[in-house]
C-alpha cells in the first residue's frame, strides 16, 4: 500500500486524486484544517508517506526529505514552487510537480480588481459611506486615476502578466513589460519611470527578492500605483511604507506580503492601500483543473512504479483560413478516447499555436456570434504596429495573440467508463484567430 499525505484541507475531496481501484492501493492521510500544519506535525505525518500534496506554507527541504525515506513525489498545490528545494529533491530522486495555469485568469482578475480599487480609491470611499461621513457630493471628491490612456507596466510577462495585459487593453490602457520571454521588453528602470500602474507577476527567486526597493520606488511617478499579486518578498515592505508616507507613490494594492500572514503595521491603517488575503473564485472549476494537474503528476509516478497506465497521443491537423472561426472537434476527441482504450483517466486537448485556442462550451450559433463580436471589441484586427507592438516584428496578427490569451490554451476532461465525462451540453471547440497557417491540436489521453 502507498501512503499519500495531504497537508491541508482542500476545495475537493482528496480521494478524487486517486482511482478507488488503484494498484497498489493508496491510503490518503490528511491534515484537515484551514490553518497550516505545524512543522513538527508535518514531519511526523510525512515520515511514512510515499507522496505529499503540499501547499506554499509547507517547506520541502533536506530536513523533511531525510525524515521521509519513502517519499517519491511532491505535488505542490500552487503555481509557484519556492517552498520546495528542487536540488534536494532531485538528489533523492523525488519528483516534483506543480499546478501551472490553473489560477491564471483568477489571479489576473484579482490583479485588475486591485488596480481598480486603488485607482478609484474604493477602500477610502466605502469607509466614508459605512462610517456615515458622506453628506454631499463634490466635483473634487475622491479624485482618482482614470485608466483609459494610462500606462500599465508589467514586471514579469508570463502567463499571468499576459492575462493582465489583455484585461488592461480592454480598459483602454497602454501596456509595457519587462521580464519573460516575449519580445519588446524594456528595462525595469524605464518601466518604473514611465508607468502609471506597476503590476508584479515575476517568480520569487534570490534575484527578485526585494526587486522593488527604495531606489525603485523613488524612480516611480508620484501619481503611480503599485500592485503585487506574485510573492510578498519581491517588494521591500519597509521601503514601501516609507514611500507611501512620503508621498513618493500614490497607492498600493497587495494580495501577498513579505512575512505573511503578518502585515507591516504601516500598511494596515492607510486609505491609499488595499490589502486582501488571497481571495479566489468559486473553487469548483479551479479545483478541477488543479486536481487534473496533480493527477498527471501522480500518473507519472505510478508509471515509474510500473502500474498499468495506458496513454495515447493524437495530433489533429487544423487548416482554417478564416481570421476568426470556431470548429467543434468533440467527435475527433471522442474517437481518440475510444482508440486509447482508457476506461478511467483524463483527456488533455491543447492548441499548439499561440494564435489558436481550445475551450469548452455549448454548440449554439448565437454564442459563437457573441464571442466573435466580443473578441473583436476586445482586440480588433489591426495590422498596424501602432495598436499592437507585436506587429513590429513583421506579423499582422497581434490581435490573435490577445484573443487566444482570453479564450485559453487547453482543456482537461475526465474520462469515465471510456467516455468524456462532462455536462450534457458541453462540447470541445478549436478557436482560430488569424487563419494564416496550418496548425495542430494535441489530444493526450492517459489512464487505466
Amino acid at each position: 500500500m502507498l501512503r499519500l499525505f495531504v497537508a491541508r484541507r482542500l476545495a475537493v475531496d482528496p480521494a478524487a486524486f486517486v482511482h478507488p481501484e488503484a494498484a497498489p492501493p493508496i491510503e490518503i492521510i490528511q491534515w484537515n484544517d484551514e490553518r497550516p500544519i505545524p512543522r513538527d506535525e508535518l514531519l511526523r505525518r510525512v515520515a511514512p508517506a510515499d507522496g505529499i500534496v503540499a501547499t506554499l506554507s509547507d517547506r520541502i527541504d533536506p530536513e523533511l526529505l531525510a525524515i521521509a525515506p519513502r517519499l517519491r513525489v511532491v505535488a505542490n498545490h500552487a503555481v509557484g514552487y519556492d517552498n520546495v528545494e528542487i536540488a534536494a529533491c532531485t538528489a533523492r530522486r523525488v519528483q516534483v510537480c506543480n499546478t501551472p495555469d490553473v489560477l491564471t485568469d483568477a489571479t489576473a482578475d484579482l490583479t485588475f480588481a486591485l488596480i481598480l480599487a486603488v485607482a478609484r480609491r474604493l477602500h477610502e470611499a466605502e469607509r466614508i459611506v459605512r462610517e456615515g461621513r458622506w453628506h454631499y457630493w463634490a466635483p473634487t471628491m475622491l479624485l482618482g486615476l482614470e485608466l483609459r490612456g494610462a500606462l500599465l507596466g508589467i514586471v514579469g510577462y508570463g502567463r499571468i502578466g499576459k492575462a493582465v495585459a489583455a484585461r488592461a487593453r480592454g480598459f483602454g490602457m497602454e501596456v509595457v513589460w519587462c521580464g519573460g520571454h516575449a519580445s519588446g521588453a524594456i528595462p525595469l528602470d524605464d518601466l518604473l519611470s514611465r508607468a502609471d500602474v506597476v503590476s508584479i507577476h515575476c517568480p520569487l527567486t534570490p534575484e527578485t527578492r526585494h526587486l522593488i526597493g527604495a531606489a525603485q520606488l523613488t524612480g516611480m511617478k508620484r501619481s503611480a500605483i503599485l500592485v503585487n499579486t506574485a510573492r510578498g518578498p519581491i517588494v521591500d515592505e519597509v521601503a514601501l511604507v516609507a514611500a507611501l508616507e512620503a508621498g513618493t507613490i500614490a497607492g498600493a494594492g497587495l494580495d501577498v506580503f513579505e512575512d505573511e500572514p503578518r502585515v507591516h503595521p504601516g500598511l494596515v491603517g492607510r486609505d491609499d492601500v488595499v490589502l486582501v488575503p488571497h481571495p479566489r473564485p468559486d473553487g469548483r472549476a479551479c479545483a478541477h483543473r488543479r486536481r487534473a494537474r496533480l493527477a498527471w503528476g501522480a500518473a507519472a509516478e505510478s508509471r515509474q512504479r510500473g502500474a498499468p497506465v495506458k496513454s495515447l497521443t493524437r495530433y489533429l491537423e487544423m487548416n482554417v483560413p478564416a481570421r476568426l472561426a470556431f470548429v467543434n472537434i468533440t467527435g475527433d476527441v471522442e474517437r481518440a478516447v475510444a482508440e486509447s482504450g482508457v476506461g478511467e483517466g483524463l483527456c488533455l486537448v491543447n492548441a499548439m499555436h499561440i494564435t489558436a485556442s481550445v475551450f469548452i462550451n455549448d454548440d449554439e450559433p448565437g454564442l459563437h456570434e457573441d464571442y466573435t463580436r466580443w473578441l473583436e471589441w476586445l482586440a480588433p484586427y489591426d495590422p498596424s504596429p501602432e495598436r499592437y507592438h507585436h506587429n513590429r516584428t513583421g506579423e499582422d496578427n497581434g490581435d490573435a495573440h490577445h484573443k487566444r490569451q482570453v479564450m485559453g490554451r487547453e482543456v482537461v476532461v475526465a474520462v469515465t467508463k471510456g467516455k468524456l465525462d462532462f455536462g450534457p451540453w458541453e462540447q470541445v471547440f478549436y478557436g482560430e484567430f488569424d487563419g494564416r497557417r496550418k496548425k495542430r491540436v494535441l489530444v493526450k489521453v492517459i489512464g487505466e
